[in-house]
């Protein structure tokens, strides 16, 4: 039996495997937990388990918009499908044969554009400039963090340095 946050989840999640199940669209029937995830980096997640069940994530930016989450909870139950854990050639003819039958808008990314909702914004806790001011900000250390002299700027083609 899946396990849900709270009712507007359940409630969407039922609405989006009904249309799933309608047109035909083979689902998995194990989905353990469906969830909220307060993250900058994706709209929804479909992870699947090593007992062969799925746990579904919605970014809670989307929890005011039933549309956008609508579309993601479908977008993430067609991952359940055989052969559909990645954006694969099946992936896509699912979704678009949901589009064209239910008017739908699940497409393999979504822009802040698209949803209407705005994310978080990525925390910075790196930065480096250039000796013109260009900067390079990151959430997450790399290569270009670690040693910024061995890198040039686009702009303005001069070594960087770090600044955080």
């Amino acid at each position: 039996m899946t396990k849900f946050e709270n009712a507007d989840l359940r409630d969407i999640y039922e609405l989006a495997r009904n249309i799933c199940l309608r047109n035909r669209i083979p689902i998995s029937q194990e989905i353990d937990t469906v969830t909220y995830k307060n993250v900058r980096s994706y709209w929804g997640k479909c992870r699947k388990k090593s007992d062969g069940g799925f746990d579904i994530y919605i970014n809670a930016a989307l929890e005011d918009n039933r549309k956008a989450m609508l579309n993601t909870m479908i977008h993430e139950l067609i991952h359940t499908c055989s052969g559909c854990m990645n954006h694969s050639v099946r992936w896509k003819k699912y979704a678009a044969a949901l589009n064209a039958a239910e008017g739908l808008r699940i497409r393999t990314a979504e822009t802040e554009k698209d949803t209407g909702v705005k994310a978080r914004p990525p925390k910075v806790n790196y930065a480096v400039e250039c000796e013109n001011g260009h900067r390079l900000e990151r959430e997450r250390m790399s290569l270009l963090i670690k040693n910024p002299e061995h890198y040039i700027c686009r702009e303005c083609r001069t070594r960087f340095h770090r600044v955080l």
